[in-house]
């Protein structure tokens, strides 16, 4: 009987993975923890490990390499399963030589099955396992049961967040968002994952880089906290969202921002249309319906403001959301392009990661208002 080790410290996934593998003939052990896991590999060499990056006690990453150190375990199959964010932190597990990176949110249960059997060679073993149907219709009703108590957790340690800039009550928020984004996906709650998993992913990023924390991350993070709410009251309409059509408009000069905030985009799922000029940009949205907008301030042909101006005019674009990326960011600056009709602002330079949640909770919130207003 083939052995897999799982490090998964939420419980629910790792009990729903546990039965699912031991269904189809795989002996299967659960570590809560990267030290747990640590403490396995000492006496017992699994065929295939999957990790997640984001542990309580120890980063994936730590722990991947000091498998790949370990001479009678460095070549024991690994699948990272997890909702890392991060570009060179994912691109780094590759160079370690795993066979797979999947996104916990986005990934249905029998396709990390059909991965680990294909893995392992042990296709065709299927026992009395659960119907997908069956396990993410149970799922979500225990999700969902819990989910207002969850929501009230993570505003508790939002408020302490704000009152002392209490970096113990930011990982208690990653901590909270980590496992409601693994339990929502699990159960089939998609687009809700995706918005957590991003959540999760950006305090992640701030708890390991306080730096980073300024007025921006703050707002970004309560418009995060404030919409699931809406979320969970509306929960059908959410996951009924289609991003792919919902397409932004980016408009920047400068190639580089481009790229940051198309990586941005792409990791939320969120399709771009790319201007490097407001003469082009108005051209486009004149014709053209978008979810998002993203404007830079600082062009040669024309200011962000004046275009946002512009834009707004357009009958199709009186309320789609606009969001100014600009190095302007005091409170004058500010009042400028709320003034301009502008919705938002983020600050360069940017952590993906806060781009990336901004621009989603703004496309969801757009499209479920449409949603209840069209009703």
């Amino acid at each position: 009987m083939k052995f897999v080790l799982m490090v998964e410290d939420n419980a629910l996934i790792g009990a729903v993975y546990k039965k699912k593998f031991s269904s189809h003939g795989l002996k299967v052990e659960i570590a809560s923890s990267g030290v747990t896991a640590l403490d396995s590999l000492l006496s017992n060499s699994p065929d295939l490990i999957i990790l997640d990056l984001m542990l309580p006690d120890m980063d994936g990453m730590q722990l991947l390499k000091t498998i790949r150190a370990m001479p009678e375990k460095k070549n024991i199959p690994v699948i990272v399963f997890s909702n890392a964010f991060n570009d060179q932190v994912l691109n780094e597990a590759k160079d370690l030589g795993v066979v797979a990176i999947l996104t916990k949110g986005q990934t249905r249960p029998q396709e990390l099955v059909d991965l680990v059997s294909r893995t392992l060679g042990t296709e065709g073993q299927d026992c009395d396992a659960p119907t997908e149907e069956s396990l993410k219709a149970e799922l979500r009703q225990k999700v969902l049961a819990s989910f207002p108590t969850n929501i009230g957790l993570m505003k508790e340690a939002l408020k302490s967040f704000f009152d002392g800039n209490d970096l113990p009550a930011l990982n208690t928020l990653f901590q909270s968002a980590h496992a409601l984004a693994g339990n929502t996906g699990l159960a089939g709650l998609t687009q809700t994952s995706r918005l957590l998993s991003a959540l999760e992913a950006y305090t992640k990023t701030l708890h390991s880089k306080p730096s980073q924390i300024n007025f921006s991350s703050d707002r970004t993070i309560k418009q995060a906290i404030d919409f699931l709410t809406p979320v969970f009251e509306n929960i059908d309409r959410i996951e009924n969202v289609l991003l792919s059509k919902r397409q932004a408009l980016v408009v920047d000069d400068q190639e580089i921002a481009l790229r940051a905030i198309s990586v941005a985009l792409e990791k939320v799922g969120i399709s771009a249309l790319y201007a490097t000029s407001a003469a082009d940009a108005q051209a486009i949205s004149e014709t053209t319906p978008f979810g998002l907008i993203l404007l830079d301030v600082e062009m040669p042909d024309m200011n962000g403001w004046d275009l946002c101006s512009h834009i707004r005019m357009s009958p199709i674009h009186r309320t789609t959301p606009i969001i100014f990326v600009t190095t302007h960011s005091d409170i004058g600056e500010r009042m400028e392009s709320a003034g301009r009709g502008g919705d938002d602002f983020i600050a360069k330079p940017f952590l993906n990661g806060e781009l990336a949640l901004k621009a989603l909770v703004w496309q969801l919130k757009t499209a479920l208002n449409a949603d209840v207003q069209s009703s």
